[in-house]
């Protein structure tokens, strides 16, 4: 009965280690793309924006 409860736990403790490494992962990719989506939404104008400051000096 021990054995089965120790390997219960032990299989419970490295799903939580797979599941927690994907999931760090997910996020990881998340932020990246995230990070991509700012740029491609914010990188043109913040140009434009520093351009503009730049000629209106």
């Amino acid at each position: 009965m021990f054995f089965f409860d120790n390997f219960i736990s032990t299989i419970a403790y490295a799903a939580l280690l797979v599941s927690n490494c994907a999931l760090n992962m997910a996020c990881e990719i998340l932020q990246l793309e995230l990070g991509n989506m700012n740029l491609r939404l914010f990188g043109s104008p913040g140009k434009f924006y520093g351009q503009a400051q730049a000629h209106g000096k």
